[in-house]
């Protein structure tokens, strides 16, 4: 789309906003997701992420994301 970063690979890339405790559940468009956490703690279906965690997912299903403390921010990458 206009303005957007070009990356010569099939993936999407989702900025994850949330307030503390907030939660919503990522719904894949391809089999691999990389988590990337910015600031925050953040839940990945069930595994705790910590402020510069990472996190792969192969044959990736829905995700629950939940902010376990305080605000998160992180970056989903939906990988093909």
């Amino acid at each position: 789309e206009d303005g957007s970063l070009r990356v010569k690979q099939d993936m999407e890339i989702h900025r994850l906003l949330l307030g503390a405790g907030e939660a919503v559940t990522h719904h894949p468009a391809r089999a691999r997701v990389w988590v990337q956490v910015i600031r925050g703690t953040l839940d990945v279906a069930g595994a705790r992420l910590f402020e510069g965690d990472g996190l792969a997912v192969v044959d990736a299903g829905d995700l629950p994301l939940v902010a376990h403390e305080g605000d998160v921010e992180a970056l989903v990458f939906d990988l093909g």
